[in-house]
């Protein structure tokens, strides 16, 4: 577990949400499920790291 959060912490911190990709307005956010389809290489995880980041969700906190 403690690898996810580490590892999604890196990966948010990285990037620019000044900039966020095309599609990021165009998406509806509030709906259930949103399917992202697209080649390899075109920014689908960039795009939805950029929600995440854009969230700005407090801090995970672990207890064991």
């Amino acid at each position: 577990m403690n690898y996810l959060i580490e590892k999604s912490q890196r990966l948010t911190s990285k990037l620019d949400v000044l900039h966020p990709r095309y599609l990021f307005n165009q998406i509806d956010w509030t709906q259930r499920l949103i399917a992202i389809k697209g080649a390899r290489g075109t920014g689908k995880t960039i795009l939805l790291l950029q929600y995440l980041k854009s969230l700005n969700l407090p801090e995970i906190w672990q207890s064991t």
